[in-house]
């Protein structure tokens, strides 16, 4: 006993000095307070025996608690744990049974009875060992059964780090006979994603390949495994048979487990070194006798048989039934819908011979045998669970079940789960009434749009709501057992307790998994002794160890034992040295969540950027009654959660993760400090309708984004009167939106875009006018739908700075009372059907607006002349996309850097935009005749001076001879490329003639006589003027050459010119005037 410890007692007899556990955990001494308040509550009459009698000492691996399925063997506490939870299974190896000799326990030991006849214990392939040992000690008083063994058996665990819902503990495997797979009739089978809980999951063939606690599972055919299991597989197949692939979780074992399971890697003992596997059951399919009654077969009795349509026409005594046409007091004209007759190709109706029961007084079918005689028939009544399903619409009194699952079946169409979930609900309801669930299964389906399998919280989920909407014992019970569905979740039993006790006034109904009922007594004791103190560094040993803290980022201080603790990297403490704040992001933290549970204080919690993983219990938030703040964003969490992670908590960001399924369970403690929850990015997979029930009435902010949350909004919409940022983008949701001004009234950021993820995806029908009654809104973004219009009352919202409603199918003319909005930012109304001209009093908003979009619409006409209010702004201004506007644009959008068709050639003409440059230069605002110039979409071709070539509306001319221009020649006339004249004369022009002149290559006539130009004319200035033939410079102080002008002689065409060679050289004195050619 010192060296082992026999398998068949759940080794009570160890003695022996291992104080480890299999993880190489320190064991924490027995007589620690925390311990003792543990054992006090769970064996309140034995405990202190535990330690009179030597039985526990100091802090050695021992098992007092036999008789709980979860502790079949030597195990300790855990040196720094807290709770209960905190323990595990010590490696002590079984004593070999061949040795035993019946003698009882140490003196030390609790007294037992051993058989009077101690059966031989050599085990073989040969041997069976079958007498019962019963074991008596005075702890606990139950019994521990040996079980037969046989060379025909299969080797399978007995018990589970998971309770297994038996206390029966097995020496030995016990081989089953192969599941039967796919010939289930009280289960609706699909392996590859469930099993079957009435043949205990044995054919389930699923890749779930982990424990319920995220442990990765052995394979099957490791060595160990196959060492373990071949004394008692010699022969057998057992792998194809059972399944037992890879790693995945299987159940070969099903006379002893209750469900899917797997080894532990690196294990060594098959009796211990195994868990179950998180494996949903499938559902249950619908009774087979529940269906409506087939009335050519039957007649119901609650109803006389008066619905009997079948062709039985003789009474009992065989006697024949008369026509009922010939009858004198019930014809089938005055009763036609007592099936007394049928039509008849002429449409008249014709009487049968068939017995019915028109009458309100007889019972059951008869009919006429002679003018007055009638006579009862032999019809069958159907079955009375299936009569009298209530007409659409009306209650079902009764406590029939079937009749409210047929009247979905009757009144809802195929695929309307709206109709169908309500009555669905209340078949299941009556059905726990009557201790089945024969219905629940087909509720949940409805409830979740047919999803049985994919969210494991789907069960919790309509069992609550049937718990709330029909509270009884049963329903609450159920619902209790659903959403707490392991023995040790007595913190999740007491929440659900305490809700129905107080909020539906039932309570002692639920049962505790060791005995007794649950009450307000034990859960105050039960709670209360969740946290017991502790020293804190041991708390930390145990943290540090189970998160790979020698492998994190920064580990500085920790350990150092000239450092207190409170001092350590990432934590903070309270004038009672108690660690109230962690906060060790980006710093390689591995692992679970669990070990944090020992820091019953701590108020902040930062482990956003790490490497945890695996899910996070329902019942982990009660360890942290005062967190207020919690961070564990960019982590590898996964699975379903509560959304509620402490009772006093303001701030959760769960966001960046892989959890599956969010939610408020009503029955958890209402979280009503909570006010900032941050769940985007995630893999939420829900529909709407579950994500927000149960909501925090308080909450601020709302971010769901990223994920694939599907359905409806609720309609009415769930009550947040505080909220004031709710972001539910990049998700599924469909149908209308619904009314936001009653419970959101305080909205500032309100997301809802992008919800076409898939073809289903897509909000619709309109956008209502109940949005102009958020006057707080300052973000509204509902792009990305399938919206199709818009009231122009959103130009009242005069706070709103953020207005999206791109990519809809909005098809409708702009609200000029957008124009309101002054304090806009930015207007997106791009990639819609939106028609009709752009309203000018959206130029009002050039004020505060730095984005307006409005391309890829069906827009038309001119661009409003207000829009060149954006010039000089940082507006971008987006209309590409628009094929109907009109020509030209503003001519001062055209030199707004953010408009973008500035560079469009049609809208922007480049020599319009040149002739703008020209004429700011030269002081336009001061000339004579400014005739059309700078109006905003006039053609540059009718400006005053311009002429334009007709066929492209090229700049041919530009003279502007004393008109009163001034300032200075533009360097932009380079632009004007085919312009052949050029008269500026008669002006009061300063400055140099810019070389820029000289690339006119077109030009034929240079007029810039009569200004103030000075400065030198380059001496490569005329090089590309070979087409010139007048210029004139005089009446100016420049300096420079002109060089002889040469023509040849076919460019004269006056025939009284004078004679001349084949080239003629000149050059034109100043003072000379202009030579008749050019007049």
């Amino acid at each position: 006993l010192d060296n082992c410890g026999w398998a068949h007692l759940n080794q009570i007899n160890y003695r022996g000095s291992i104080n480890v556990t299999k993880d190489n955990l320190q064991c924490e001494q027995w007589d620690a307070e925390w311990v003792k308040d543990i054992l006090r509550w769970r064996r309140p009459d034995e405990w202190e025996g535990f330690y009179t009698q030597s039985i526990l000492e100091g802090n050695f691996c021992r098992n007092p608690t036999p008789a709980f399925d979860s502790e079949s063997a030597a195990y300790c506490y855990l040196a720094g744990g807290s709770s209960r939870l905190d323990w595990g299974f010590c490696d002590v190896p079984n004593c070999c049974l061949e040795n035993w000799t019946g003698a009882p326990f140490p003196t030390s030991s609790p007294t037992t009875t051993s058989p009077t006849s101690p059966p031989s214990m050599t085990l073989s392939p040969t041997t069976s060992l079958s007498p019962t040992l019963t074991i008596q000690p005075s702890f606990p008083p139950t019994s521990t059964k040996l079980p037969t063994a046989s060379p025909s058996t299969s080797l399978s665990p007995t018990t589970s780090g998971r309770p297994s819902s038996s206390p029966t503990q097995t020496l030995s495997p016990t081989m089953s006979s192969s599941p039967t797979i796919n010939d289930n009739p009280g289960c609706v089978q699909d392996p590859d994603n469930c099993g079957c809980a009435n043949s205990n999951q044995t054919d389930y063939r699923g890749s779930i390949n982990v424990m319920w606690d995220g442990t990765p599972c052995e394979r099957w055919d490791a060595e160990w495994i196959q060492d373990f299991l071949g004394e008692y597989l010699i022969g057998q197949d057992v792998y194809p048979e059972f399944g037992l692939e890879e790693n995945y979780c299987r159940n070969p074992d099903p006379d002893y487990e209750d469900r899917a399971w797997c080894y532990k890697p690196g294990g060594s003992d098959g009796y211990l070194d195994y868990k179950y596997c998180d494996v949903p059951n499938c559902r249950s399919p619908t009774p087979h006798w529940c269906k409506k009654p087939d009335n050519d077969l039957c007649g119901c009795e609650v109803v006389k048989q008066s619905d009997y349509r079948g062709k039985i026409n003789v009474t009992e005594d065989g006697d024949p039934c008369n026509k009922w046409s010939e009858t004198e007091y019930y014809h089938p004209a005055d009763y036609p819908m007592s099936g007394l007759g049928e039509k008849n190709s002429s449409g008249n109706i014709v009487g049968n011979y068939n017995c019915r029961n028109p009458s309100d007084w007889m019972s059951p079918a008869w009919c006429y045998t002679s003018d007055y005689d009638i006579d009862y028939c032999n019809v069958t009544m159907c079955d009375p669970r299936t009569c009298g399903i209530p007409e659409c619409g009306d209650p079902n009194d009764s406590n029939n079940d079937c009749l409210s699952f047929l009247q979905a079946e009757e009144c809802c169409e195929e695929d309307d789960s709206s109709c169908k979930c309500p009555l669905l609900k209340e078949a299941c309801s009556k059905s726990l009434e009557n201790s089945t669930q024969d219905f629940c299964d087909e509720a949940i389906l409805a409830c979740h749009e047919g999803s049985y399998d994919h969210d494991p919280n789907h069960v919790c989920t309509l069992h609550e709501q049937i718990c709330v909407e029909f509270p009884s014992e049963s329903t609450c019970k159920t619902a209790a057992e659903k959403c707490c569905p392991w023995d040790w979740e007595v913190q999740c039993l007491c929440d659900f307790y305490k809700f129905t006790d107080s909020q539906l006034q039932i309570g002692n109904y639920l049962a505790l998994p060791w005995g007794g009922n649950l009450t307000k007594e034990y859960c105050d004791k039960e709670l209360g002794n969740v946290m017991p103190p502790l020293e804190e560094k041991q708390k930390l040993e145990y943290f540090y160890n189970a998160t790979g803290g020698e492998r994190w980022l920064e580990n500085s201080g920790w350990f150092n034992d000239t450092m207190p603790y409170c001092q350590w990297y990432g934590l903070a403490c309270n004038d009672k040295n108690e660690i109230i704040e962690v906060n060790l992001k980006n710093n390689n933290v591995t692992g679970g969540i669990l070990p944090l549970r020992a820091f019953s204080q701590l108020t902040e919690l930062d482990l956003s950027g790490n490497k945890l993983s695996g899910e996070i219990p329902m019942r982990f938030a009660s360890f942290f009654p005062n967190l207020v703040h919690v961070d564990i964003s960019n982590n590898k969490f996964g699975g379903c959660v509560d959304m509620t992670f402490s009772s006093g908590t303001l701030y959760a960001n769960y966001s960046y993760n892989n959890f599956t399924c969010a939610s408020f369970k009503k029955y958890k403690p209402a979280p009503e400090a909570l006010e900032v929850v941050d769940f985007s990015n995630n893999q939420i997979d829900q529909d709407a309708s579950e994500v927000f029930q149960n909501m925090p009435p308080n909450l601020k902010e709302l971010d769901l984004s990223d994920n694939k949350i599907r359905g409806s909004f609720p309609n009415p919409f769930p009550l947040f009167e505080n909220i004031q940022r709710f972001d539910i983008s990049d998700n599924n949701m469909n149908g209308p939106l619904p009314e936001f001004s009653r419970a959101i009234p305080l909205i500032k950021e309100l997301d809802l875009s992008n919800q076409r993820q898939t073809e289903q995806g897509g909000l619709t029908g309109t956008i209502s006018p109940d949005f102009i009654r958020l006057n707080e809104l300052l973000v509204l973004n509902l792009a990305s739908n399938n919206l199709t219009s818009f009231p122009s009352d959103l130009g009242n919202l005069l706070r709103l700075k953020r207005l999206d409603l791109s990519s809809n199918s909005l098809s409708q003319s702009i609200p000029t009372e957008l124009g309101n909005l002054a304090g806009l930012n930015e207007l997106d109304l791009s990639n819609n059907l939106l028609s009709d001209s752009i309203p000018s009093e959206l130029g009002n908003l050039a004020g505060a607006l730095e984005v307006l979009d409005l391309t890829n619409n069906k827009l038309s006409e001119m661009i409003p002349s207000s829009f060149g209010n954006y010039v000089g702004k940082v507006t971008s201004i987006y209309l590409n996309g628009n094929v109907n506007l009109s020509d030209p644009t503003p001519l001062l959008l055209c030199f707004h850097p953010g408009f973008d068709l500035l560079n469009d050639t049609t809208m922007c003409p480049p020599e319009r935009n040149s002739l703008k440059v020209f004429y700011d230069s030269a002081k336009g605002q001061d000339w004579t005749n400014v005739s059309s110039w700078l109006e905003p979409h006039s053609d540059h071709c009718s400006w005053h001076g311009v002429t334009c070539d007709s066929s492209n509306k090229t700049v041919i001319g530009l003279n502007l001879t004393n008109n009163g221009l001034s300032g200075t020649i533009s360097k932009n006339i380079s632009g004007f490329t085919s312009l052949s004249v050029l008269d500026l004369s008669d002006n009061d022009i300063k400055g140099s003639v810019p070389s820029e002149v000289g690339h006119l290559s077109d030009l034929v006539r240079l007029r810039l006589s009569f200004n103030e130009l000075t400065g030198e004319v380059p001496s490569d200035f005329f090089e590309q003027l070979q087409n010139l033939k007048l210029i004139q410079l005089h009446a100016n102080r420049i300096r420079g050459t002109i060089p002889s002008v040469t023509w040849a002689e076919e460019d004269w065409e006056r025939k009284d010119s004078l004679s001349f060679t084949a080239e003629y050289h000149s050059s034109f004195i100043a003072d000379c005037g202009n030579p008749s050619e050019f007049k």
